[in-house]
């Protein structure tokens, strides 16, 4: 019997690019694995949602393919058939809102996306697997019982018309792919070596996440944008917008004769007004808006979100950290590793740790 058919599956929580990474290597190499999301939805921050016959992205924009694991992974594993490159440079403005033309050294690689939105890259690998993922399941702790070295989840669920703390399992490892700070709130709720728990725990409570709110501005009116331009961005960090980008650029996602812009505040403004409501917050988001587009027409409709946990503002954690409980079999990966909030590097992150997990299983 193969080693892969003798163990219980590894779980991995959290379905954002780098859990899926983890997951599509271990399926690859034959190992059953469970994949725990608290969504609806696949990808985590990145992702796209509908209205009125738009599609629009409302976290990441667009990923680059910098290696050639991504490369293989892109254009080869997966369908290509709604793959698109996003159309546009990106230009930069100042504090001022003054708006000019970007380093021609920055910024000009392939932008990619999908015709469906970027939450499809974690769809096709999904589906391209055939990988078991529970969704609407928020993991609240996990339980590894130390006399057979089996590992436990917990969960707050519905049972019998109440809520309850509910268990899944057993699996032979558990692979933790949430935010930093979620993350620490997992382990620190927890059973397991005590020992790891308190490393785990060091090196997990310095690590900052920015908050940021995304805006989906919509015209029926022409609105005057930047020629050849996708993307403005505030590079002196002055303003309280980071990001205004034409989602137009992105092939089959705006209807003809309709605009879309995604407006992404500052992690200053969007923590500074995290909690006011829609009145003061579309008043916020106009008032810095008018002196980088004054002239815009009136919007049709405004989507927005909140995103709690957006962008990792720390230094990124060593490598080594993702497995140093795989003796006892707890590993971890995502955006904390990479320091930046970038999805082919999240998903770089977790490929490379499901090669490493895989081997783990097969010594």
């Amino acid at each position: 019997m193969s080693v892969a058919k003798s163990l219980p599956p590894v779980a991995v929580s959290g379905a954002g690019v780098s859990g899926l990474g983890a997951a599509w290597e271990l399926t690859c190499a034959g190992h059953a694995v469970e994949v725990f999301e608290k969504s609806r939805g696949l990808s985590g921050r990145a992702a796209s949602r509908s209205k009125e016959g738009c599609r629009y992205d409302h976290g990441a924009n667009y990923f680059t393919i910098d290696s050639d694991e991504l490369k293989e992974l892109i254009f080869e594993s997966l369908p290509t058939e709604d793959l698109i490159k996003v159309q546009g440079d990106i230009a930069v403005f100042d504090a001022s809102g003054a708006i000019s033309p970007g380093d021609p050294s920055q910024g000009t690689g392939e932008k990619w996306n999908y015709r469906g939105g970027i939450n499809t890259i974690g769809k096709l690998m999904a589906e391209s697997i055939g990988l078991v993922v529970h969704h609407q399941s928020r993991i609240t702790g996990v339980r590894c019982d130390e006399e057979n070295g089996q590992w436990f989840l917990q969960s707050m669920g519905e049972h019998e018309g109440r809520e309850s703390l509910l268990e899944d399992g057993p699996f032979s490892h558990v692979v933790v792919s949430i935010p930093g700070p979620q993350s620490l709130t997992l382990i620190e709720s927890s059973e397991f070596d005590e020992d790891l728990q308190e490393q785990l725990v060091s090196e997990l409570e310095p690590i900052e996440y920015a908050s940021q709110f995304s805006f989906l501005l919509h015209f029926v009116e022409d609105i005057s944008f930047p020629e050849h331009t996708y993307a403005l961005l505030n590079v002196d960090r002055g303003h309280d917008i980071s990001w205004i980008s034409y989602e137009n650029g992105k092939e089959g996602r705006i209807p003809d004769g309709e605009h879309l812009l995604v407006v992404q505040m500052s992690p200053e403004w969007s923590f500074s007004h995290f909690d006011d409501d829609q009145e003061t917050l579309q008043a916020g988001l106009f008032s810095a808006l008018s002196n980088v587009m004054p002239n815009l027409p009136k919007t049709d409709w405004i989507d927005s979100q909140r995103w709690k946990f957006s962008l990792p503002q720390s230094e990124a954690l060593e490598p080594r950290l993702a497995s140093l409980g795989k003796e006892q079999g707890l590993w971890l990966t995502g955006d904390v590793f990479v320091g930046k909030g970038r999805v082919g590097g999240a998903l770089e992150r977790g490929l490379q740790l499901g090669r490493e997990l895989a081997a783990w299983l097969e010594d």
